[in-house]
């Protein structure tokens, strides 16, 4: 069977938390696992531990992922674990206090405290990528509970935690005196202001609950994305609240060798700045362009970042679902020119979150990403919460090895080479040519050595038709390697002889050639992982 090129990454969450069943997503053949807090009922460093061992278990890598910024507005967490099933017509409440405790019916959580700031009576609220909507009828205030002047907020029963006030943009700017949220001086992060509503003296807040009509009949479970549609002319809002939270998942990160991080709500120049500033070394960053203005500034954006997540879930509330297939096509075609990994997310299985088999319309979908050139797909709700994490997963696995039979390798690589051609460097040169060769000869594998993954990163951007066998000495280049397209890389701890003898071997013992199988080899002129990528050989497999 066919080695499958284009990435698969998983969500952990309820249904793939446990060890026994991130083991059987790994043997399946996930690439990427993403740990998202907003799909755990556990701790994720629980949950972060049991992938660590699965790991071990099985001898295979895995890449870890996390998310920043992805719970701006998210409804759920209701007294109940029952999903919430509403009529028409029927009222509900919505709430984001963490210090009140309301009971009734229809009472709803939102995990953003500034919620109630940001909505205006007539705005609809768009739950679930628009499968629920809500129209706000008003916002009432509620007496404010007593607590100390040093806020305390207790989330979910667990540990209070203590929230550091927030210096306005002038005084962060002009103060040598900069909070310092962690120890380390490579972790120093300046906060970054809120943009939400004008500042309201202490005295004056009133806890505020947010009483909406429900627009028609559906089931509301816990989690679930809201976008905010304003009445009026106003811009849609955005609301900083969970920077806090950001950082703690920031040191969390590196202090866990997290391996990507994707940030989601850039929106301006500030967002950009800020993400150029986020202290991760050794972690691949990657912008999630998920909103309009990410979409209109995505140039500046990719060229920014180490990879791009396209969310389409929200991006087609901010645009339209007409234009969302023109920009993600848009972006696919510009990562691809500059050598960055993009990954497709949001509903690629939807139907198989509780069913056993796919629609066709989904089907559709992945294949036409795979045919644009996406590294990678991201399942979310299909693994997370998802009633077959596992057979989603190979399920996707078999739509992307029937897509990829039918791209048109020999356009791909000449439409690369079109891009750069006229500043093409040395490197990419020798990779184009170990593509070309691959083609020409129907090579079975490229294998390369590489110490950053730039060398397997460039061979994988002309799109050649077999896989890449990439040597690395470096766990951290392994595990990011599992987000570029084609590429599989191997682990070299010490060569006891010439890298590449262990590249054949390699290759023959995972049964990627066998005698006959034309090889091309990349590298350079020296026998070591540090050495510049200046030629190619083409083997001949005895």
């Amino acid at each position: 069977m066919p080695l499958r090129k284009t990435k698969i990454a998983c969500t952990l969450g309820k249904a793939s938390s446990s060890k026994e069943v991130i083991i059987d997503l790994i043997n399946a053949g996930m690439d990427i696992a993403r740990i998202s807090d907003r799909f755990l009922e556990i701790d994720k460093q629980t949950v972060l531990n049991n992938l660590r061992d699965a790991m071990k278990e099985t001898g295979k890598h895995v890449g870890v992922m996390l998310g920043l910024r992805e719970s701006d507005l998210r409804l759920g967490n209701f007294n109940s674990s029952i999903s919430l099933k509403l009529r028409k017509g029927d009222f509900v409440r919505i709430y984001s206090s963490n210090l009140l405790e309301i009971k009734g019916e229809n009472i709803i959580h939102c995990n953003n405290k500034e919620f109630p700031n940001l909505v205006d009576p007539g705005d609809k609220l768009l739950i679930d990528f628009g499968k629920i909507v809500f129209t706000v009828e008003s916002i009432q205030n509620t007496n404010k509970p007593k607590f100390p002047s040093s806020l305390q907020i207790s989330h979910n029963g667990g540990t209070s935690h203590h929230v550091p006030q927030v210096k306005s943009f002038e005084e962060r700017s002009s103060s040598t005196d900069r909070p310092k949220l962690y120890k380390s001086d490579s972790l120093n992060i300046i906060r970054r202001p809120r943009r939400l509503t004008p500042h309201i003296p202490k005295s004056q807040r009133k806890e505020k609950i947010v009483c909406c009509r429900v627009d028609h009949d559906c089931v509301l479970s816990e989690h679930k994305p809201c976008h905010i549609r304003p009445s009026g002319s106003k811009k849609p809002p955005i609301s900083c609240a969970n920077d806090i939270y950001d950082f703690a998942d920031i040191r969390w990160a590196c202090d866990n060798d997290i391996d990507f991080i994707v940030y989601k709500q850039l929106r301006d120049e500030e967002d950009l700045h800020d993400f150029h500033n986020i202290p991760l070394p050794n972690v691949k960053k990657f912008i999630g362009i998920q909103n309009s203005c990410a979409a209109q500034n995505s140039e500046a954006l990719i060229q920014a970042c180490d990879g791009v997540m396209i969310g389409r879930g929200m991006l087609a509330l901010e645009t339209s679902l007409a234009d969302v297939c023109t920009i993600q096509k848009e972006i696919v075609k510009r990562c691809n020119e500059l050598s960055k990994p993009v990954i497709i997310s949001t509903q690629l299985l939807e139907t198989m979150v509780h069913q056993k088999h796919p629609s066709s319309a989904e089907v559709t979908d992945i294949s036409n990403a795979i045919l644009d050139g996406c590294d990678a797909l991201l399942l979310t709700g299909e693994t997370a919460y998802g009633d077959h994490p596992v057979l989603a997963l190979q399920t996707c696995e078999q739509i992307c090895l029937e897509a990829e039979k039918y791209l048109d390798y020999n356009f791909q690589c000449e439409k690369i080479l079109e891009t750069i051609q006229s500043s093409i460097t040395i490197a990419e040169n020798v990779c184009y040519c170990a593509v070309r060769s691959v083609l020409a000869l129907k090579g079975k594998i490229i294998i390369c050595q590489t110490r950053s993954g730039r060398t397997a990163q460039q061979i994988s951007r002309f799109m050649p038709p077999c896989l890449i066998l990439a040597l690395t000495n470096s766990p951290k280049t392994t595990r990011f390697l599992k987000a570029v397209r084609g590429v599989y890389p191997s682990m070299v701890e010490d060569p006891q002889k010439p890298l590449i003898e262990i590249a054949i071997d390699k290759a023959k013992e995972v049964n990627l050639v066998e005698r006959g199988d034309t090889v091309v080899y990349v590298g350079g002129t020296r026998d070591t992982f540090d050495t510049e990528t200046t030629a190619f050989n083409i083997i001949q497999i005895s």
